[in-house]
């Protein structure tokens, strides 16, 4: 892995300035996830859970391989999927 570059670059530099700032986005990014599930026609299946799970580990784990701005966007997608998975608990 080399530096980023380019886009990539920049929004992490932009997000590792915004850090200790971004703390009140974690209810936003649950109320999403929630929100997501009251949007659905149907009760989800248990796979789009499990699904779910894998999203949160993922995202989770990947903010705390990869320290640094963009580790924000793995949080956010562990939280958006929590949220998910609350909503239907």
């Amino acid at each position: 892995m080399g530096v980023p570059t380019g886009v990539a670059a920049r929004l992490d530099a932009a997000l590792d300035r915004q850090r200790g700032h971004l703390f009140p986005w974690a209810p936003v990014c649950l109320g999403l996830g929630i929100g997501f599930y009251f949007t659905l026609a149907a009760e989800p299946g248990r796979w789009v859970f499990l699904i779910t799970a894998i999203i949160a580990a993922a995202g989770a784990a990947a903010a705390l391989v990869r320290p640094g701005g963009a580790a924000a966007l793995g949080w956010a997608a562990a939280l958006v999927a929590a949220g998910l998975g609350l909503a239907a608990g």
